[in-house]
């Protein structure tokens, strides 16, 4: 009975998913055809560009990864209730460690040690707030929101460090050893990004914690009814340092894993458009179901790579591909597109 209710919610948020995405696109038309454009023939673009060969599928696939990873550190700190705004700051967390530490990993396989690096920065950098909350019931909003202000201004402070950055004129690391860089796997020509393998896989692994494991069910008991948490004597504050500690380390994985790719092998403090910020508008695209943000970051590597080609091609600016996203967070945030699924089943 609980399996079929599930099944029945979760089509039911996929179909209001696609009704929202529907009407994204037909106003992102409108605003095209004000400007002067085609939308099929910019929309057909966009997906030439992202999906139109082996080259741009690769692209795609590698611009999922970090959406994939912050996605599901806000999902999961959301299923715990949790609104964990640090994302940026924990993967910014995990970036800088891995990009110090990453220097002296010399031996072979040493990029398994540079993600467990970047995995632990985020976690300890979210137990922070994890524990300002528990203990002295500071809303953690306010703290990750700083304390992303805070790990901005080291990491604009690490790079103008003599001993630590490459060149005097450029603000960034130097770069981390070659054995701790993780290179793509390819098959038949497509470049498989092992950040994006990594991620489906800790998709898979959190949505049966939480829904098979006792400590998941308990995170998400915590999250929707903490009352009735309380009064079954399930150990609140612990749960929630688990969860945050939990969330913290996807994303610091995110950050590690962009230190570890040969295309950038270093830290600077411009290296994210803000994906931890956009974790945010994941998890509410996926209601918070660690498996639906698989294709949510898909989604969005599909659009952020497109954008580029419209950009170049045809000077479109890449704030028109934003605006389509932001506006689809925003109807699915509203009851019309909600319907019936409120919210996510495991």
């Amino acid at each position: 009975m609980e399996r079929s209710v599930a099944w029945k919610a979760g089509w039911e948020g996929l179909w209001a998913t696609h009704h929202a995405l529907l009407w994204v696109l037909i106003l992102g038309g409108l605003v095209l055809l004000y400007m002067g454009e085609s939308p099929a023939y910019v929309y057909g673009l966009l997906l030439q560009g992202s999906l139109g060969g082996v080259a741009q599928i690769s692209a795609t696939l590698s611009a999922s990864t970090p959406y994939l990873l912050c996605g599901l550190a806000l999902a999961f700190g959301f299923r715990a209730g949790l609104l964990n705004i640090g994302a940026e700051g924990q993967m910014f967390a995990g970036a800088i460690l891995a990009a110090l530490w990453g220097r002296s990993l010399v031996w072979s396989g040493s990029f398994v040690w540079l993600l467990l690096i970047a995995a632990l920065a985020g976690a300890l950098w979210a137990m922070i707030p994890a524990l300002l909350k528990v203990r002295f019931g500071i809303h953690e909003v306010i703290c990750t929101i700083m304390l992303n202000y805070i790990i901005f201004a080291a990491g604009a402070w690490l790079v103008r460090q003599p001993q630590i950055r490459v060149d005097p004129t450029i603000p960034r690391t130097a770069d981390i050893a070659l054995a701790a860089q993780l290179s793509p796997l390819s098959v038949g020509g497509l470049r498989l990004d092992v950040g994006l393998l990594l991620g489906g896989v800790l998709a898979w692994g959190l949505w049966r914690f939480l829904r098979d494991a006792r400590l998941g069910y308990e995170v998400r008991v915590v999250g929707l009814q903490p009352e009735a948490a309380r009064h079954s004597g399930i150990p609140i504050g612990r749960r929630l340092i688990l969860a945050f500690v939990i969330s913290g380390a996807l994303a610091g994985l995110a950050g590690g894993l962009y230190v570890a790719s040969p295309q950038h092998p270093y830290f600077e403090p411009d290296f994210s458009p803000g994906w931890g910020f956009w974790g945010i508008a994941l998890a509410l695209l996926a209601r918070n179901h660690p498996l639906a943000v698989v294709p949510a970051a898909l989604l969005f590597g599909i659009l952020e790579t497109g954008a580029s080609v419209l950009d170049t091609t045809r000077g479109i600016p890449r704030e028109m591909i934003q605006l389509l996203q932001v506006t689809l967070i925003l109807f699915l945030s509203t009851r019309f597109f909600q319907g019936k699924a409120g919210g996510s089943d495991v």
